[in-house]
């Protein structure tokens, strides 16, 4: 699952800020290596000073927070 994608559909109010939850009992009961927008999938992304974009995430299996990837 692209985070970067889930929080560009998310914003475009195509998809509800609550079915995140639901994603993230899927990815747990199904032990998918999701990584999903962090806050309940209301994290934005950022722009840093160096001039790349970032997306705080969290993986339900691993139950890690990170930055997997730059946009």
């Amino acid at each position: 699952m692209d985070p970067i994608l889930v929080v560009k559909v998310i914003q475009a109010g195509e998809l509800p800020v609550q079915l995140i939850s639901a994603l993230i009992t899927i990815a747990q009961e199904e032990q998918l290596d999701w990584w999903l927008p962090a806050c309940g999938g209301h994290e934005i992304i950022c722009l840093h000073r160096n001039g790349v974009s970032y997306l705080y995430c969290y993986n339900p299996v691993l139950g890690l927070h990170a930055i997997p990837r730059a946009c």
